[in-house]
């Protein structure tokens, strides 16, 4: 039965596309289990390192535990002159310490309407007074007594000095004793923060960044809203450079909120759902690794890992198919060299029964005088026919074990090559007639004489054979030239019923035979085309088949044109001459 048709072709094609689908399926399932992995990795960690940021902010950020102390004692001081000796050398000596360099001023007031406020610089060691604190604290005094009434502890940012913030606290309410603290939050972040999160982060390279420093290009896609998310992509993966922005870590502009609770306010430290706009942004972190941000270096192995893990499942399943594609094609190469082995043995036992036949009856004297010479011929064609097809079988046995001698290039007539090969093959088919144009083809070139002559013979020997049904004869044309500056190219074309797509792709492979050559029992053994094609590689050439073919009027023919075209090597010029002279005499 033929392979081509049978049930086990469709089966491994049907095993095959279900393979196929199976890859796909399990791509597709891999993607979607890495994407959401690698997105709520990417998520928490970018999250994780905000956190750090901001405890470690919490942490630094501190004068609250100055009212504590201070109010404790000054409960007890009704003389404004203990008190302000009091607070000079308790924020001296707690400052000696602590590094509250960002701490300002601490002041104090005895009425709600802060008319007699005081406050102490630690820079000039002197009080003084601040009529600009001062209104602002009444106005902000009066309007959040008005709102929670009762309550201890309040802050405003100062109008006039951006990042600048007063903390104050009723300290006594029936005396409305108040003591203030006054903070610079840009020195807190450059004297305080900053060298936290270089020594927190020491084996990373700490960028630190002005908003104003940035385009709006790059700020557009940097984070500072509660709702981040984040979308794997695999584009993402393309992305190295170090000036990527959406993993930018904002510092707030406001350090502290005061969350009120029950009866008193809680100091929280601001996170991202207190940045409404870049106004709110003092500065941008960058954690960097390798020159790229640490979250987008964690991106990308990741991306890495599940592209390795993509590509290893793709293996895989390209391992599979190209196994089955093998298997389906060692059993077509089986199932041709049966055919072969059926056609060679047919085509071997036809010459030997007539020179069998031809011995015995020459043996017994049966053959007439008068008829010994068209014996002879015939003995002499038959023993040709066997030698040639041996000699394929040979040459197949040595194209496949590679155990090829190298070309050996001499000077020879490659016209001369042609004319012998056209004359000994055209008393083959004497339906079919063969039409030389070799005219524009040199007379000498460097050429592997075997190699050539197996080709030319093999591609005329075809046309003869399969391009004209039995019993209508056609023409076969040879034509050869030379292709400026370093090309021969030879064409065998014919007029007949063509190859199709199909057959096209294929002929060239060993033991293969079309249906309609099957069918018509021509003979042949398949290897034909398998030695020509392989042959011309062998020289450094190639060989492609047309079909149809156009011809140069533009008209298309259904026939077949094979050409070929191998390297032009010009002889040594004595030789050339000595064959110029030999074809002009």
């Amino acid at each position: 039965m033929n392979f081509h048709n049978s049930r086990l072709q469709l089966f491994y094609k049907i095993l095959i596309v279900l393979v196929i689908a199976a890859i796909l399926v399990t791509a597709f399932l891999h993607y979607q289990d890495h994407k959401e992995r690698i997105e709520s990795r990417i998520f928490f960690s970018y999250y994780e390192y905000i956190s750090v940021v901001n405890r470690t902010i919490a942490t630094a950020f501190d004068p609250y535990s100055l009212f504590f102390k201070l109010n404790f004692k000054l409960r007890f001081l009704q003389d404004e002159q203990n008190r302000q000796l009091y607070i000079e050398e308790f924020f001296d000596a707690y400052t000696a310490y602590r590094d509250f360099s960002y701490i300002t001023a601490v002041g104090y007031s005895n009425s709600p309407e802060f008319t007699d406020y005081r406050e102490y610089n630690q820079q000039s060691a002197q009080w003084q007074g601040n009529a600009d604190t001062a209104e602002q604290l009444s106005g902000n005094f009066q309007n959040i007594n008005m709102e929670f009434p009762g309550k201890e502890i309040y802050y405003f940012p100062d109008i006039s000095r951006d990042m600048v913030y007063t903390f104050y606290q009723r300290v006594i309410t029936e005396e409305s004793l108040i003591i203030s603290i006054t903070v610079d939050i840009s020195i807190f972040y450059d004297e305080v923060i900053i060298p936290l999160l270089r020594k927190l982060f020491q084996d990373y390279d700490l960028g630190i960044i002005p908003v104003s420093s940035l385009s709006q290009r790059q700020l557009d896609p940097v984070n500072f809203s509660e709702d981040f998310s984040y979308t794997f992509s695999i584009f993402n993966l393309f992305q190295t450079s170090a000036d990527r922005t959406e993993w930018l870590i904002p510092l707030p502009k406001q350090v502290v909120n005061l969350i009120p609770e029950k009866d008193r306010f809680r100091a929280t430290v601001s996170y991202m759902r207190d940045i409404h706009s870049w106004e709110d942004i003092h500065l941008l972190v960058d954690i960097q690794t390798n020159g790229k941000s640490i979250i987008a270096a964690m991106e990308q192995e990741l991306m890495l890992n599940w592209l390795m893990g993509l590509l290893l499942l793709l293996s895989i399943g390209a391992a599979f198919i190209v196994l089955l594609f093998q298997l389906i094609k060692i059993r077509q190469q089986r199932y041709r060299e049966k055919e072969f082995v059926a056609s060679i043995t047919h085509e071997l036992k036809t010459p030997l029964t007539i020179i069998k036949s031809a011995a015995d009856n020459l043996q017994r004297g049966a053959v007439p005088k008068e008829r010994l010479n068209r014996y002879g011929q015939h003995l002499d064609e038959q023993t040709k026919r066997l030698t040639t097809m041996v000699e394929e079988i040979l040459l197949f046995s040595q194209l496949e074990s590679r155990n090829l001698k190298k070309a050996v290039l001499t000077a020879a007539d490659p016209q001369q090559i042609i004319k012998e090969i056209t004359a000994d093959l055209s008393s083959l088919n004497d339906q079919n007639s063969i039409v030389l144009d070799i005219t524009s083809l040199p007379h000498a070139a460097m050429l592997d004489v075997g190699s050539l002559a197996i080709i030319i013979r093999n591609l005329i020997l075809n046309a003869l054979l399969h391009a004209y049904p039995e019993g209508k004869g056609g023409v076969v044309k040879v034509a050869a030239w030379l292709k400026i500056p370093n090309k021969l190219v030879f064409s065998i074309e014919d007029e007949g019923s063509g190859i199709s797509g199909s057959d096209q792709r294929k002929i060239f492979q060993p033991f293969y035979r079309t249906k309609s050559s099957k069918e018509q029992q021509i003979k042949g053994s398949g290897l034909g085309l398998f030695l020509a094609s392989k042959k011309a590689k062998l020289m450094h050439g190639s060989l492609v088949v047309r079909s149809p073919y156009a011809h140069k009027s533009g008209e298309k023919s259904s026939g077949c044109r094979f050409v070929l075209q191998i390297p032009y090597i010009a002889p040594p010029q004595e030789l050339e001459d000595h064959e110029e002279e030999g074809t002009s005499k």
